[in-house]
């Protein structure tokens, strides 16, 4: 049931997001998008395809993931440890893609 809710709740996101992407309006938002009044970008798009996809998959098959065994002697800790580094990494690498770099003072 959590997993619909949260499959939901960024299928609306992304909706609202590629609306305002459609539309070239900005959004006045807490900061999620970056910063204040920032246009939304396919990035963004992107990262919440990922996450419905990720919730809708749990949905589907409700099998224990990853972080449900991670006390197994699998070594299913340590590959979830090597994959958040890795996605994190990435997650940067792409959301600095196309930013100027910081201009001294």
């Amino acid at each position: 049931m959590v997993a619909i809710a949260v499959g939901v709740s960024y299928a609306t996101f992304f909706g609202f997001t590629a609306v305002a992407l459609a539309r070239r309006l900005p959004i006045d938002s807490c900061g999620c998008l970056g910063r204040l009044e920032t246009p939304p970008g396919v990035r963004h798009l992107g990262v919440l395809a990922a996450g419905v996809l990720a919730a809708f998959a749990e949905v589907a098959d409700p099998a224990p993931a990853v972080l449900e065994r991670l006390g197994e002697r699998d070594g299913a800790g340590v590959l979830f440890g090597l994959g958040v580094a890795l996605c994190t990494g990435v997650a940067v690498v792409a959301f600095r893609a196309g930013r100027r770099p910081a201009t001294p003072r």
